[in-house]
């Protein structure tokens, strides 16, 4: 259960941090539309920042797949889509 929460906090942590910053900017319409380059470039960021260790490699993993699905329901919500318009 420890070990859940050592790989698990920083990540999401990290992902919900990242997650206020992108809904900040002026252009988050187009950080949501593009947002697999942003997941993209996010976990590799992670990765390249926390490699050398296994639970580096874990954080960065889950701290992107959060991301991922932050952002993809966000562009659900937050853009119209053009059946809507």
């Amino acid at each position: 259960m420890d070990t859940i929460i050592e790989f698990a906090l920083p990540g999401l942590a990290t992902a919900l941090v990242f997650y206020i910053l992108v809904m900040a900017v002026p252009f988050r319409d187009y950080l949501l539309e593009h947002h697999a380059y942003v997941d993209v470039v996010f976990t590799g960021t992670l990765m390249y920042l926390l490699a050398g260790t296994y639970s580096g490699s874990m954080t960065a993993a889950i701290g992107g797949i959060a991301l991922s699905l932050l952002l993809w329901t966000s562009k659900w919500l937050f853009i119209p889509s053009e059946e809507a318009i």
